[in-house]
């Protein structure tokens, strides 16, 4: 039996300042062995628990190896709901919670907004967060991994939500062939340059399939802007999570081949040009 001071100072003791990350993620550790929320554990650091110690060494050193702690808990709260997550599937970052929100006031204050298509899903985290706070919604959301589509439905049943549906395939091929069409298009690719340097916590545990993509990054973005009026409605609304240092490549792309579409780039909350919004016809009052 220990208690969480007792943890605490163990842990500080054996890894002193050699990872503090380590150190400070001990109590999402604890909270994931005792399943007991972190609040719980904060207020009751003198309380002893039955607390297997071996498997809670084995866990840190998963951490000291490399394995996000996401890997190792198999959750994560994203926006307004916990997800499940493996390394079949990108870790939700907190930027594409930004990407979320700003999309749930758009869909607020237009109830005509009642198709989503969500490309590349992964865990299913934009698809799924969109549509417990609009249950008017239907969305759509694809990805051209089946062990993705394992992990997202495996969401969609632990968190009873109805009106999502996932398909597997490439980009808009499942609803160009399905002759699907939506009011609004998200989509969060892989948008690191092939050859650009990453962690190695990100390069040798996170799929590369979802992290990659393309000489510059852009394969994705042109893949689907060449397809984009194929499961479009009259008017045109697409959201794009990016790169921070794309906009530039990107806006020279669009006024190339795209021409017909209006373009807006927001920044994130690190003030870093993080979404891209593209319009045509009445959507054109968000750009």
């Amino acid at each position: 039996m220990y208690t969480i001071k007792q943890i605490k100072e163990l842990t500080k003791k054996k890894y002193k300042d050699t990872d503090i990350v380590i150190y400070k993620q001990y109590l999402e550790i604890l909270s994931f062995i005792l399943k007991k929320d972190l609040l719980f554990l904060y207020k009751n650091q003198d309380q002893l628990f039955k607390i297997d110690i071996d498997k809670y060494w084995f866990y840190l050193n998963q951490l000291e190896q490399g394995k996000p702690l996401y890997y190792i808990t198999n959750n994560i709260f994203f926006y307004n709901i916990n997800l499940f997550i493996d390394e079949r599937v990108l870790i939700p970052r907190p930027e594409t919670e930004e990407l979320v929100s700003i999309i749930n006031q758009i869909i607020l204050k237009n109830s005509n907004i009642q198709n989503i298509l969500d490309i590349g899903t992964g865990s299913g985290a934009i698809a799924l967060s969109l549509a417990k706070e609009n249950k008017n919604l239907n969305i759509i959301a694809s990805d051209i991994s089946k062990p993705c589509l394992e992990v997202s439905e495996i969401n969609k049943k632990k968190l009873n939500i109805k009106n999502v549906d996932f398909i597997e395939g490439d980009c808009l091929k499942p609803f160009i062939q399905k002759k699907i069409k939506c009011d609004l298009l998200i989509c969060n690719p892989p948008y690191i340059k092939n050859e650009e340097k990453i962690s190695f916590k990100v390069k040798n545990y996170e799929p590369n399939i979802a992290l990659f993509g393309g000489q510059q990054g852009l394969d994705i973005f042109i893949k689907i802007l060449k397809d984009y009026k194929n499961v479009m409605k009259e008017k045109i609304m697409i959201f794009f999570e990016i790169g921070y240092d794309q906009k530039d490549i990107l806006k020279q792309i669009i006024k190339k081949d795209f021409s017909e579409l209006k373009y807006k780039f927001i920044k994130d909350i690190q003030n870093k040009n993080r979404f891209l919004l593209l319009t045509k016809g009445e959507w054109n009052e968000y750009i």
